[in-house]
């Protein structure tokens, strides 16, 4: 028979196996027996990082206490600030059946030396009243150092942990700017450009704006909003006082379907009345028609400025029964192609409507009166 290549048995998977339990020998914990193998290489593998950082910090603490021996000479204390920064190594001494009172050699580089101190003789002879000693001013070593390029003309600065990168009163608070809103001439021209620029006001509603600001200063008039919902309640108290717009739909055929389009618009006879209604308004209607002549040196020439002064109204007022006391309200409905109207995608130009009983100069004009 072929000799077995391997010395170690299979691994017995019985219940006593998977169900007892084993102690890590290093932290005392309990684990299954099928596992324990690979808790101890771990334990062990942690265990020597630990080690070896202990190490580094204690051979930290121990150039600490050196650079404290040189400035205050042999003394207990010096092992005291190693014991408080490092309670492991406390232990391990107390464990050895060493005390506090241990010195290190300075001439050692850093090793320890079992020299007990005067106070660890003293005490051991008997000598129980030791005055205690003076507290010392740990010095800190520098740990940083900042070098600065030559043209500079500073010296290399060394600092400690608790030194680098601490800024100076000075620095940490710069001094406050009485005049942030420079080189505006003042706080007011600051954000009365800010607020137009955000609003992207064009050049003449820049000077519209500013001229109000102006006659407020001044105090030829003065505003009573103070936000927007004021502003919205104004502009809804003026429109309730004028025929409002309202919305139509209006279906066209477009290639074999309906279309429906929205239109806005006010009601002709409804907004006449609102002229009509207008106490300004009322000595600038004209009602009769009128033919105008002008003198060309043999006769008089007739020519025509006003909607009244056409023959077409002439006629009209003629054919009018005389009883009735009637005069026409005549009303001029265009297409203002100076005036573009943008709906979505869609550009149109908008229907105006006049009145032809106002002058032109009140008809044509954007305040009261006009179209």
């Amino acid at each position: 028979m072929a000799p077995n290549c391997s010395s170690q048995g299979k691994y017995n998977y019985n219940s006593k196996t998977l169900t007892s339990d084993s102690q890590c020998p290093h932290y005392g914990k309990m684990y299954k027996s099928q596992g324990i193998k690979r808790h101890q290489s771990t334990c062990k593998m942690r265990d020597a990082e630990g080690k070896e950082a202990f190490a580094l910090e204690f051979e930290r603490d121990q150039r600490s206490a050196l650079a404290l021996e040189a400035v205050a000479g042999p003394s207990h204390i010096v092992m005291d600030v190693l014991l408080a920064a490092n309670p492991e190594l406390q232990a391990d001494m107390g464990q050895a059946g060493l005390d506090n009172h241990m010195e290190f050699d300075g001439g050692n580089k850093g090793v320890q030396s079992p020299v007990l101190s005067d106070t660890s003789m003293a005490s051991n002879t008997g000598h129980e009243n030791t005055p205690p000693q003076p507290a010392v001013h740990i010095a800190h070593p520098h740990e940083f150092k900042t070098e600065f390029h030559p043209c500079s003309g500073h010296e290399t600065l060394l600092q400690t942990f608790e030194e680098f990168g601490v800024a100076s009163e000075a620095l940490k608070a710069p001094p406050a700017d009485e005049k942030p809103w420079c080189p505006f001439r003042s706080w007011g021209d600051f954000e009365f450009s800010e607020i137009a620029l955000e609003a992207a006001l064009n050049q003449s509603q820049v000077d519209k704006l500013l001229s109000l600001i102006v006659h407020i200063a001044q105090g030829h008039t003065h505003i009573t909003l103070k936000n927007k919902a004021d502003l919205h309640m104004a502009l809804d108290n003026t429109a309730a006082e004028l025929t409002p717009f309202t919305k139509h739909d209006i279906m066209v055929p477009y290639k074999k379907e309906q279309r429906v389009f929205e239109v806005y618009a006010r009601p002709i006879w409804d907004w006449a009345l609102d002229l009509l209604d207008n106490p300004l308004l009322v000595q600038y209607f004209i009602w009769d028609s009128q033919r105008l002549y002008k003198h060309n040196g043999t006769n008089f020439e007739r020519f025509f400025s006003e909607p009244w002064t056409a023959d077409c109204w002439w006629d009209i007022q003629s054919h009018l029964l005389a009883n009735l006391n009637a005069a026409l309200l005549c009303f001029i409905l265009y297409a203002d192609k100076t005036k573009l109207s943008t709906h979505g995608t869609v550009k149109g130009y908008p229907v105006m409507v006049h009145c032809a009983n106002l002058p032109v100069d009140i008809q044509n004009d954007e305040g009261i009166g006009g179209g």
